[in-house]
């Protein structure tokens, strides 16, 4: 099914229909009895082939059988309740959406055909998913009509009610009109009467979801009988309260406030208590006083009452107002539990980014199998602060047992999570780990914002210029086989990293991989080219610069503007191959844009190595001048250098001492540095000197002490290497 989205990039050949057919059975048959993790990868991809199928399916070449199979109605039962028992991930909802409709379309279509109806298992399965992934008003409408029948099934309940799926749904869309008007029309057509239980229930699923605002509307709900129960009004509070949001609560505990502490009560008047600034001895005196007037309020307290106020001191950052909570366990006379133990020795270390501490604790948790008991929450924290040490050995050895335990129960982690393992691996450099990591998951995060997020840690070690070479590769190795889809813009940045590096042949091979991307898009640009050539010009890499020449040449999307020419030529003046830098030149000036001042820049680079440089160079000058061409100081400059790089250094005094004439400008130390350092050796270089010393005696004092670099043609001045950049 992959291939056949590729092929719709790429317009290249789709699989065959037969073959299509077989992976789109083979998918929801392998899910039969475990329907597992189903991704937006997956759903798009089901939704592409069905597409595909149905708009072939009458081919004269096709042989429709496998397509018979895939509508057959039991099959299409079968999708629905993979679909309906699947973790479907919050990305891949508008798709999994269109597959059961489209389902449940068929075997309505059956149904009719037939005179029977859709079975309650397939009927169920499709409210199901619409319900909790993303359209419960569609689901409603379907479930109310066909209600008189659908109450007659005899396992209509046997995964929950339908009503309250579609509730939960709402309540997720945080719409509470249509929450509020559902639950008042349900009961009052007879249909369903939300119970205060139920309600309780729906309540404490969505804060355990993580979805207090889900929670907060559900919980506001009017019940047809009777109020929220003190536990779904608790529930809710307590979310507040450690979330640190102590005005969400308050209106919910004035609600509580008519069932003055109870042993039901207790606890959130105590979490509420500590939000109003009592420490451990000011809650003690509040629970005495309320068991002065009614003992049985002592009821039950447990280990869990002060587990969440020493998670609430934690909230609010207070570490000692931890340990101070901590001690009314002895004062109460409880036994404090795993969670006690990893809220007191972990907390405190994670928000003090505490490394070493942390992996010590661990170790300690480790030996007493109170590590398996760490939540989700926590040990995702835990692995985000010990991979920001990478090479710590002991460290990344916890961040393994952290993860450990996650990978075989086939959770799905945090983009945010994955991406600082990468980060940790790439650091450590085990890309084998990496790869391992990556490979069977990356293709479940979504291409939108997840998967950029998990990209970014590679790139972002290939920025890093401490890196090895060798170890930059890899990581670019490992990224274009795990993220096909990377961007143009993002391969010519690390391209140009790899030539600051001087990786000039990896860069090349970057380039390449640009020019076979599947998508449009994705392939060079001319602002790719230009940075490429302008690489290879630094690089002064001939056969690397054929290579990509050769390139664009054949490359009919690119049009070829002056800049684009410019960049070929100067690269090709670097490498000292001025006759092809002139043909370059001579197609510019055939060009319906011609030549910019910066194309005449280039050819005074390019007369620098030609065998006739001087000849083309002063023919150019005159040229100039005859066109009254602007000879500003740029030019001027390149001019004198081509004389200067021939070994011409008496002709480049001369045109020296024109120069205020010429352009208007006096001579500057720039500009002297320049011309002594484009000297062909080092008799032209003492001849630059002796004249500078005599006739402009204060600029050579300011360029006498500077730092010299040893070359082949003699010294060079160090600080005046010429920006190529700028001379496109």
């Amino acid at each position: 099914m992959s291939e056949l989205s590729k092929a719709k990039i790429t317009n290249g050949r789709a699989p065959s229909f037969n073959a299509l057919c077989k992976a789109y059975q083979k998918f929801f048959e392998a899910r039969a009895e475990e329907p597992g993790i189903i991704t937006e990868f997956h759903a798009k991809q089901l939704v592409t082939t069905y597409d595909y199928l149905r708009k072939h399916k009458g081919d004269g070449d096709v042989d429709s059988k496998g397509f018979e199979i895939i509508e057959s109605k039991d099959f299409m039962e079968l999708t629905l309740y993979v679909l309906s028992q699947a973790n479907c991930h919050g990305n891949s909802h508008q798709y999994i959406r269109r597959i059961a409709n489209n389902a449940y379309r068929v075997l309505s279509a059956a149904a009719t055909d037939e005179s029977s109806e859709i079975s309650s298992g397939a009927f169920l399965a499709w409210i199901r998913i619409n319900a909790f992934y993303g359209n419960p008003y569609q689901a409603r409408t379907a479930l109310v009509k066909e209600w008189p029948k659908v109450q007659q099934w005899p396992d209509v309940d046997a995964q929950g009610s339908p009503w309250l799926w579609i509730l939960h749904g709402m309540a997720l869309d945080q719409n509470a009109t249509e929450l509020v008007q559902a639950v008042q029309d349900w009961d009052m057509g007879g249909y369903f009467t939300l119970t205060p239980q139920q309600h309780q229930d729906l309540v404490i699923t969505l804060l355990e979801q993580g979805q207090l605002a889900a929670a907060k509307i559900m919980h506001d709900c009017p019940l047809p009988a009777g109020e929220p129960t003190v536990t779904a009004t608790s529930a809710v509070a307590r979310a507040y309260i450690l979330n640190d949001d102590k005005p969400g609560a308050d209106e919910l505990i004035n609600r509580l406030s008519v069932h003055s502490p109870s042993a039901e009560t207790r606890d959130i008047f105590l979490l509420i208590a500590a939000a109003n600034g009592k420490d451990a001895q000011g809650l003690d005196r509040e629970l005495n006083n309320w068991c002065l007037k009614d003992p049985s309020v002592r009821e039950g307290l447990s280990i869990s009452c002060v587990n969440d106020l020493i998670r609430y001191a934690y909230v609010t950052g207070n570490k000692s107002l931890a340990v101070d909570y901590s001690s009314l366990i002895s004062t109460w006379g409880l036994e404090s539990n795993s969670e006690t133990q990893l809220l007191l020795e972990l907390e405190p270390r994670i928000q003090d980014s505490d490394i070493d501490g942390t992996v010590k604790a661990l170790n300690e948790l480790d030996e007493s199998e109170a590590s398996a008991n760490i939540a989700l929450r926590m040990r995702y924290r835990l692995i985000k602060m010990l991979c920001s040490s990478p090479n710590n050995d002991e460290a990344f050895d916890q961040v393994s047992k952290l993860l450990d335990p996650l990978l075989q129960d086939g959770i799905q982690l945090e983009p945010e999570i994955l991406t600082v393992l990468s980060r940790a691996l790439a650091y450590r450099h085990d890309w084998e780990a990496l790869s391992q990591l990556l490979r069977p998951r990356i293709g479940s995060y979504s291409m939108r914002n997840e998967r950029p997020l998990i990209q970014n840690a590679l790139v972002d070690f290939i920025r890093d210029t401490e890196q090895e070479n060798e170890e930059v590769w890899e990581a670019y190795d490992l990224l274009r086989i795990a993220f096909p889809e990377i961007s143009a813009e993002r391969r010519v940045e690390i391209m140009d990293l790899f030539f600051t590096r001087g990786m000039v042949e990896e860069a090349c091979q970057v380039f390449g991989h640009m020019r076979h991307a599947p998508t449009p898009a994705q392939r060079p640009t001319p602002e790719a080219y230009i940075t490429c050539f302008l690489g290879l010009a630094r690089a002064t890499a001939w056969d690397n610069t054929k290579l990509i020449r050769n390139m664009l040449k054949v490359d009919v999307d690119i049009e070829i503007t002056t800049r684009v020419r410019n960049s070929v030529m100067l690269a090709l003046a670097a490498c000292e191959r001025s006759e092809e830098a002139m043909d370059e030149f001579r197609e510019i000036l055939r060009s319906d844009e011609g030549p910019s001042q910066n194309t005449l820049i280039i050819f005074f680079r390019a007369c620098e190595s030609a065998p006739n440089g001087v000849a083309e160079a002063n023919k150019m000058l005159t040229k100039i001048t005859a066109l009254e061409i602007p000879l500003d100081r740029g030019l001027y400059l390149a001019y004198i250098k081509a004389l200067a790089a021939q070994g011409e250094h008496e002709l480049a005094i001369e045109a020296l001492e024109q120069t205020e004439n010429k352009i208007g400008q006096r001579l500057d130390k720039d500009m002297i540095a320049r011309i002594y350092n484009s000297c062909a050796h080092e008799y032209a270089k003492e001849g630059i000197q002796q004249w500078t010393v005599e006739t402009h005696p204060t600029v050579w004092q300011e360029l006498e002490n500077l730092p010299r670099t040893e070359t082949e043609t003699g010294l060079r001045l160090q600080g005046f290497e010429d920006d190529l950049a700028a001379m496109l």
